[in-house]
């Protein structure tokens, strides 16, 4: 479900740079950059759930304050 994240909010919230679905960080050689960024889009990604037939769908993000991180929900 990866068009449901509103990454341009993460990084406004969070800090940083917008990622990718890749597990292999960009400084690395065997990063593909070919790969196309995928945008927030959340009526495609309740298409595509609704398509799955799962059951409810309930997401919480949040850091350790005790890191210094910013508690998101």
């Amino acid at each position: 479900m990866i068009c449901a994240v509103d990454r341009e909010a993460l990084v406004k919230t969070i800090l940083g740079k917008v990622g990718n679905d890749t597990p292999v960080h960009a400084a690395r050689p065997l990063f593909s950059a070919d790969i196309e960024q995928r945008v927030y889009d959340p009526d495609k990604a309740a298409f595509h759930y609704r398509k799955s037939a799962h059951g409810a769908f309930v997401t919480r993000l949040s850091s350790s304050p005790r890191l210094g991180g910013v508690k998101l929900m």
